[in-house]
């Protein structure tokens, strides 16, 4: 799969395959950026930075719009998502001087974090703690009105579970990493129908590590070994998931 394929995968596109830096989906109000492997560092990766706006004192298009994309996550709601790529050459923020020899198929939530004259995704792999003064929401009721508020977001690593959740009775599951899977999971069910649909995500399984790279690793481990489709979603017997957290923990008695 090229990098196009798996954008389109999701639904994106840009105005030039090309050149372009960014992609957006409209219907779902997602933008998704890639980040250089070495400019990603402690949960954090930039994706843009005001000094690739020219290269050779020559203006790149992707830096455009790349902006408006910025704006859309900035100033219109749309959520952001990322993957990595692999360069072949040293990244500066200074200077854009990047060349792709390859890219992760793994798509990232993330949060927009602008730092001076740059712009960085906080990735949800790494839990995002938030404390706010603003209004409260209790999961599964309306949301309060508009209102000014502030919030100071930090992260902390520490223990960390490796999550199953399965999709009522069925061979569908999720797999994936949160310092809180109780929360993670309430948030996967909040849009849910499971009143039409009359199920929804529960949780199969879980095992815990000493801190978050530890679980994302064994995370990404099973994924491929399960052969994973979208968003961390497997097909598999109950008893081959069960299987493998039995082998884990029975790794963790060694």
């Amino acid at each position: 799969m090229n990098r196009k394929q798996f954008v389109e995968s999701y639904g994106a596109t840009c105005s030039n395959w090309t050149w372009s830096w960014s992609f957006v989906n409209h219907e779902d109000q997602f933008v998704i950026f890639g980040f250089w492997d070495d400019l990603e560092s402690n949960g954090s990766a930039v994706i843009l930075e005001k000094s690739w706006r020219k290269l050779n004192n020559r203006l790149q298009p992707g830096y455009g719009q790349a902006i408006k994309h910025i704006q859309l996550i900035e100033n219109s709601g749309y959520r952001l998502r990322v993957f990595r790529q692999y360069n072949s050459q040293n990244s500066t923020l200074g200077v854009q001087t990047a060349k792709l020899k390859g890219f992760s198929e793994k798509l990232f939530d993330a949060r927009l974090k602008r730092v001076g004259s740059r712009w960085d995704a906080i990735l949800a792999a790494f839990d995002l703690h938030i404390d706010t003064d603003g209004p409260k929401r209790q999961s599964g009721q309306p949301g309060p009105p508009p209102s000014l508020w502030s919030a100071i977001v930090s992260r902390s690593d520490g223990p960390t579970a490796l999550y199953a959740f399965r999709f009522g009775h069925s061979n569908v599951f999720k797999l994936g990493i949160s310092q809180n899977p109780e929360s993670r999971l309430a948030s996967l069910n909040f849009s849910v129908p499971d009143e039409l649909l009359g199920r929804n995500w529960q949780l199969f399984d879980t095992h815990w590590f000493e801190n978050g790279l530890s679980a994302y690793t064994v995370e990404q481990t099973l994924l491929k070994k399960f052969d994973s489709h979208k968003n961390e979603r497997v097909q598999a017997l109950s008893r081959q998931v069960t299987a493998a957290f039995e082998n884990l923990r029975g790794q963790t008695k060694q």
